[in-house]
């Protein structure tokens, strides 16, 4: 049978819906709410996904986000972790209000700075047209000295 006209219902044991769905069609805001003390979690699990708002949870993973925002750190704890980009253009890593550092390595509005070894195994080409410089800015002498030197072959300098 049917229950019409309550207002609260109040249980100590389960509520068990073996068909249908639990309907909340007030126009106004609605909220599912759990009063229980301080580590005594509420739980929402299923025998397959969880879907909320079109984001699929599944035993601990989470997909179908369009836009993920943090106001904390995201900390990424597995042993060999990767962000993989895999759109069609580009992806960006950006600070609104500061500089962006990684592996203490500092960028910058298109400055690198607090690099202590740079490798390459290319060519490194200084483009711009304008005047430009390698400034080496340590003491002179001994060991700090600057070195252009090469492994394999001479060393040209026009």
């Amino acid at each position: 049978g049917a229950i019409s006209g309550v207002s609260t219902v109040s249980m100590s044991g389960h509520l068990t819906n073996t068909a249908g769905n639990f309907l909340f069609t007030s126009s106004t805001a609605q909220a599912i709410t759990h009063t229980g003390a301080a580590g005594q979690d509420l739980t929402i699990s299923s025998g397959g996904n969880v879907v909320s708002e079109g984001v699929t949870m599944n035993t601990g993973a989470v997909s179908g986000v369009t836009t993920l925002s943090a106001s904390d750190d995201v900390t990424l704890s597995k042993a060999a972790a990767a962000i993989t980009h895999s759109g069609a253009t580009s992806l960006t890593i950006a600070s609104t209000s500061g500089t962006v550092a990684v592996e203490s390595v500092v960028f910058s509005a298109g400055a690198v700075s607090a690099v202590t070894t740079l490798g390459a195994s290319g060519t490194v080409s200084l483009t711009n047209t304008a005047s430009q410089a390698i400034t080496h800015t340590g003491a002179g002498g001994g060991s700090a000295d600057l070195s252009v030197s090469s492994t394999n072959g001479c060393v040209l300098v026009e």
